[in-house]
C-alpha cells in the first residue's frame, strides 16, 4: 500500500535521524544550555510554521454557508406549536455503510429478510428501494441534517475546494437541531469518535470511551504502532464504543422529554471488530476506516472477498443490537418516538474513490433505511425516499410546516474533490467494472 510504505519510510527516517542526533550530541557535548537553546529554537520554529500552515488552512474555509432553507423552517414554529402539543423523542440513528437488501442478496450472498420482517413487526416502514444523496459520510449527513442538497455549498466554496470544514460547519449547526431547539427539545449526541459527527456543542454530549479517528489513525502512525498488541489494543476501545452506543441507547427514555438524540454508529462499516455471535476480531492491517476497494492498491481482489465476509458476519451481530435496542426503546418510552434507522451510504467492496467508471455504484448508493412514525406518520412514507426528505416529512407531519418534498437524487464525488457533484440518479447494475 503506498500510503503505508510512506509512513513506514518516513517512521525509519525519523528513528534514523533521532538515533544521529543523540551520537552527535554525545560527540560534541561541551555546554548543556547551548543544546538546550538550540533544540528549543528548533522546536519554537516547528511550532510556529505548523501553526502558520494551519491558520491559512482555516482562513481557507468559506464562514457563511448558505442555508436557504433555515429562515422558511423557522417562521412556521409558531404554527407548528399549536399542532404539537405532545412531542415525541427523536431518535436518528446512523448506521454507518448499512446496505440495501437487494444489494446485500446479489453481491454479498445474504438475506436479511428476518432482520427486516422483525423491524415492520414493530410498526416500521423499510423504504425497499431507498438510495444516499450522497456518496461520503460528511457529504451525506450535512444534506440529511439540513434537508437540502448542496449545490450552493459547492458553488459557495468551489469545486476545487478540498476541505471538509464546512460540511461538519453544516453537521454541528444543522438545521433541524435549531428548529427543534425552538421546539424545547433537548439535543443529545452520542459520540461515535468520528469527528464530523461528534457534537460537543450538544446540550447533552455521551461520550462513548472512543479515541477519535483522528487520535487512533495517530497513534498507528507512531512508534507505538510498532508494539505487537497495538492495534488489538485500538480495535477493542473502536469494538468497547460501539457496544457502549447501543447501551447509551437504551438509557434515553429515562431522560426528561422531548430529546432529539443523533447517534452515528461507525457500524457495519469497517474495521470488521465483531464476529456474526460477537465474537472479538482484529484486523490484520494497523488501525484504520478503510472502506473502499481503491484504499487497498494491489489487493483489490483479496480485500473484496475479505471484505464481504467481515462485512457480513459484523452486520448479523449489529443487526441482533438493534434488535435488543429497539425493544428497549419501544418498551421503556410513555409516548411513541420517532426513530429513524438509516445509513449515510452503501458499503465499499468495489467503490474507487477517485474514479466513478472504476465502481459498482449501486453498492455504495443504495442503502438500508427504515423508519418507526407514531400517528400514520408512516403514510407519507414512500420507497424511494431518500435521506433529504426524513426531515421534511417529520417537520411536516408532526409540527404542521409546509416544506416541499424534493427530487431524490443521488450524487458521486470523489474523496479529493467532494463539491464537485456528478449526478449518478440513474446509474444501475449495469455501471459495473472490475
Amino acid at each position: 500500500m503506498a500510503g503505508r510504505n510512506l509512513h513506514d519510510f518516513l517512521l525509519v527516517a525519523w528513528i534514523a535521524l533521532f538515533v544521529l542526533g543523540i551520537y552527535v550530541s554525545l560527540r560534541t557535548i561541551k555546554n548543556l544550555q547551548d543544546i538546550t537553546r538550540i533544540c528549543n529554537a528548533i522546536a519554537a520554529f516547528m511550532v510556529v510554521t505548523s501553526s502558520i500552515f494551519i491558520g491559512f488552512g482555516y482562513l481557507r474555509i468559506p464562514t457563511a454557508l448558505p442555508l436557504n432553507h433555515r429562515e422558511e423552517v423557522i417562521q412556521f414554529n409558531l404554527q407548528s406549536r399549536e399542532k404539537a402539543t405532545t412531542l415525541p423523542n427523536i431518535y436518528y440513528i446512523i448506521l454507518d455503510g448499512y446496505a440495501r437488501s437487494d444489494i446485500l442478496n446479489s453481491l454479498y450472498q445474504y438475506d436479511n429478510a428476518e432482520f427486516l420482517g422483525y423491524l415492520k413487526q414493530k410498526g416500521f416502514y423499510v423504504a425497499s428501494k431507498s438510495r444516499a444523496n450522497y456518496m461520503q459520510t460528511s457529504l451525506s449527513l450535512a444534506s440529511s441534517l439540513n434537508f437540502e442538497y448542496l449545490d450552493d455549498v459547492a458553488l459557495h466554496v468551489g469545486v476545487e475546494c478540498g476541505t471538509f470544514w464546512p460540511l461538519i460547519k453544516m453537521i454541528h449547526n444543522s438545521s433541524i437541531v435549531c428548529f427543534l431547539k425552538q421546539q424545547d427539545y433537548t439535543f443529545v449526541n452520542i459520540s461515535s469518535g468520528y469527528s464530523p459527527t461528534d457534537i460537543r456543542s450538544a446540550e447533552i454530549n455521551i461520550r462513548t470511551g472512543h479515541l477519535g479517528a483522528f487520535t487512533n489513525v495517530f497513534i498507528s502512525q507512531t512508534l507505538y504502532s510498532l508494539h505487537p498488541r497495538s492495534a488489538e489494543w485500538l480495535y477493542d476501545r473502536h469494538r468497547k464504543s460501539v457496544l457502549r452506543t447501543f447501551e447509551e441507547l437504551t438509557k434515553i427514555p429515562k431522560m426528561k422529554s422531548p430529546v432529539f438524540v443523533f447517534s452515528h454508529i461507525m457500524t457495519p462499516h469497517s474495521p470488521f471488530v465483531f464476529g456474526e455471535h460477537g465474537e472479538e476480531k482484529t484486523p490484520s492491517y494497523p488501525f484504520c476506516y478503510h472502506d473502499a476497494r481503491s484504499d487497498f492498491p494491489g489487493l483489490r481482489e483479496e480485500i473484496t472477498d475479505k471484505y464481504q465476509q467481515g462485512y457480513i458476519s459484523q452486520l448479523k451481530f449489529i443487526n441482533e443490537k438493534i434488535k435488543a435496542t429497539i425493544n428497549n426503546i419501544l418498551s421503556k418510552s410513555t409516548i411513541p418516538p420517532i426513530i429513524i434507522l438509516q445509513a449515510d451510504h452503501g458499503p465499499g467492496s468495489m467503490l474507487d474513490r477517485e474514479d466513478l467508471n472504476s465502481s459498482y455504484i449501486k453498492e455504495r448508493i443504495a442503502i438500508f433505511n427504515a423508519y418507526y412514525f407514531p400517528d400514520n406518520g408512516h403514510k407519507l412514507l414512500y420507497d424511494e425516499i431518500t435521506p433529504v426528505n426524513t426531515f421534511r416529512v417529520i417537520l411536516n407531519h408532526y409540527f404542521g410546516t409546509d416544506l416541499e418534498l424534493l427530487e431524490d437524487k443521488c450524487y458521486f464525488s470523489t474523496k479529493n474533490h467532494p463539491y464537485e457533484f456528478i449526478d449518478v440518479t440513474t446509474q444501475t447494475t449495469e455501471n459495473r467494472s472490475f
